[in-house]
């Protein structure tokens, strides 16, 4: 499998048919870039690049590349710091029911559990009133009542990790 250093986003670049990569190059170190395929037929061959800069005839204003490396001419940084993108459109898998709209954020890095989202469950107490029951039983005399006894809170009610695996590219809008 070839390391591509530019890979584009199918669900947000709309590429023209028709369209036409050239390849510009400038001295550093060659890095094999391999065949990108996009829909509509558009295809961008790069054998060697210098540095990871290739000018695109034909990409429509807005189009978003992802980029290991710096923005290329023509295009600009977009703030996608800690975000993934998510396709528009309506999802419902069953748990969920949620139309996502072009520019909607959301998410968390970190999430903390409500009570609600803790599984259902119990914690066991053992008790034995004339003491048989071993380590922690209660010895009481005849016809003497047992006290109800609560367990001990547990947790921190820290926050844990809320992120897929990734890796860090440079988001670039062209203009």
């Amino acid at each position: 499998m070839k390391k591509f250093k530019i890979m584009t986003v199918g669900l947000v670049v709309a590429l023209a048919s028709g369209a036409v990569a050239n390849q510009g190059t400038s001295g550093v170190n060659d890095h094999d870039l391999g065949t990108m395929f996009a829909r509509g037929g558009f295809q961008m061959s790069v054998d060697s690049v210098k540095q990871p800069f290739v000018k695109l005839d034909g990409v429509p204003s807005g189009s978003i590349f992802a980029f290991e490396g710096a923005c290329p001419v023509g295009s600009l940084p977009l703030n996608m710091a800690g975000r993934t993108i998510v396709g528009s459109g309506r999802l419902d898998d069953g748990t969920l029911d949620h139309t996502y709209r072009m520019g909607e954020k959301g998410g968390y890095q970190r999430h903390q559990l409500t009570l609600s989202e803790f599984p259902k469950h119990n914690h066991g107490l053992k008790s034995e009133p004339d003491g048989t029951g071993g380590s922690g039983s209660v010895r009481t005399g005849p016809r003497k009542p047992v006290k109800v006894v609560h367990t001990n809170a547990s947790g921190e009610g820290g926050y844990h990790e809320n992120r897929m695996p990734y890796m860090v590219l440079n988001w670039c809008v062209f203009n």
